[in-house]
């Protein structure tokens, strides 16, 4: 799903991303993580807000 999520920002020629997802999904989190310049993690109730840079890779 992370490699999804990354694919379609790219194609929107997106320069950063906000995604909440939820809370204790670590494998999505890293995947999501991996994809982004300075990831930023924060818990917001029964979500994780992740954002950060998109990067082109």
């Amino acid at each position: 799903m992370a490699d999804a999520i990354h694919d379609t920002v790219v194609n929107d020629h997106a320069d950063r991303l906000t995604a909440s997802v939820p809370l204790g999904d670590a494998e999505l989190v890293d995947g999501i993580r991996q994809h982004l310049d300075d990831p930023q993690l924060r818990a917001a109730g029964a979500t994780s807000i992740i954002q950060g840079d998109i990067s082109e890779r």
